[in-house]
């Protein structure tokens, strides 16, 4: 179906989901930036959780671009990946300075 001959407030509704999870990537950045400038305080950070959430929404975004194919539900869907990814990244990188230093 051609996007344009979607009802304006299916096409708003579409914009208004790529937002969320551009949003949701947002919200994940002061934790990636809390770990990369206070190396100490990523030891406290649960990889086993941000692990959790990654693989559940690794599961939605495969779900999004292998059998949904809506481009909303992929770009929503990738963002929600690329959150946790940073952080995980995040933490690790400041793990690896802090053993560094001891």
């Amino acid at each position: 179906m051609n996007p344009q001959s979607l009802p304006l407030w299916v096409q708003l509704l579409g914009l208004l989901y790529i937002g969320t999870g551009v949003f949701r990537l947002l919200c994940h950045l002061p934790q990636a930036r809390t770990c990369l400038r206070s190396p100490l305080m990523a030891e406290g950070v649960s990889l086993q959780t941000w692990c959790g959430l990654l693989a559940c929404a690794s599961v939605a975004f495969a779900y999004a671009v292998l059998v949904v194919g809506d481009l909303p539900l992929v770009v929503s869907t990738g963002c929600n990946v690329a959150g946790p990814i940073l952080v995980i990244s995040s933490v690790l990188r400041a793990r690896r300075i802090n053993r560094r230093k001891q």
